[in-house]
């Protein structure tokens, strides 16, 4: 395209006819993370099946386990600051962290509840 505008640029992962994943990972381009939710946000709007297709960001710590939860982590038509590459890519990996957070203080709260179920079970003996 010799350095024109593009609506997304990156690679594709295809097995068996499947797209398996997907990413911005460009040489030329280096498209930010809203071009590759663009390009998300249109297979999604075909029809194609996205709950096993790894999302993959350039410049984000983790992949995405699906689309569904990459569409789900950004909406850059309701955040335009998600335009700029550096805030886009700032705020998918506050996502995971605040995921991993989140995830901790269940297992927490699981484990509490294990110890105090455990403690009026062995109280009442």
């Amino acid at each position: 395209l010799a350095g024109g505008a593009v609506a997304a640029a990156g690679e594709i992962a295809i097995s068996g006819g499947t797209m398996t994943a997907i990413s911005n990972v460009s040489g030329h381009y280096r498209p930010g993370p809203v071009y590759l939710w663009q390009a998300v946000k249109q297979l999604e709007l075909l029809g194609v099946p996205l709950g096993s297709l790894r999302v993959d960001v350039m410049g984000v710590n983790k992949p995405f386990k699906n689309a569904a939860e990459f569409l789900g982590a950004m909406d850059p038509s309701s955040d335009t600051d998600l335009f700029d590459a550096k805030t886009a890519v700032d705020h998918l990996n506050r996502y995971f962290a605040e995921r991993t957070r989140n995830k901790e203080l269940e297992k927490e709260a699981l484990e509490k509840g294990e110890k105090e179920k455990d403690g009026k079970v062995e109280g009442l003996k």
